[in-house]
């Protein structure tokens, strides 16, 4: 998986997505990282998004373009739910969900095109 963050300046082509991520959800989103994951073999395992730069309980969003994959949430000791993300897919992870659950996207040995994940994330500055 190859991971890059982007800060979006105002007036950038990206704004719309930011808009429509923002009006849609109801959340306020600075940031967006785009993740790409090459084909089945790209994953990343369970994780919470804690980082301290995005502040205590944030909202995330994220928008699945190209092949679908399994996502997986599940409450920290628990049982995972699956999720196929199709193309054009919207997950919403609500304030309070980093702190209670971990997430992933498994490795499949299904064959699968290339995926990108574009995850709208709020950025308070604070942090490391």
């Amino acid at each position: 998986m190859r991971r890059l963050t982007y800060s979006i300046p105002k007036g950038y082509v990206n704004a719309t997505q930011m808009c429509h991520a923002n009006n849609i959800t109801g959340h306020k989103f600075r940031i967006v990282i785009g993740n790409q994951y090459r084909s089945g073999i790209d994953s990343i395992g369970w994780h919470s998004d804690n980082e301290p730069s995005m502040g205590f309980n944030p909202a995330i969003a994220s928008i699945s373009l190209g092949s679908c994959r399994k996502f997986q949430i599940k409450p920290i000791g628990g049982r995972p739910t699956d999720f196929w993300l199709e193309h054009g897919s919207l997950l919403v992870m609500h304030p309070g969900c980093q702190s209670t659950h971990l997430h992933q996207v498994p490795k499949t040995n299904k064959v699968v095109s290339t995926r990108i994940n574009l995850t709208f994330r709020p950025h308070t500055g604070g942090g490391k």
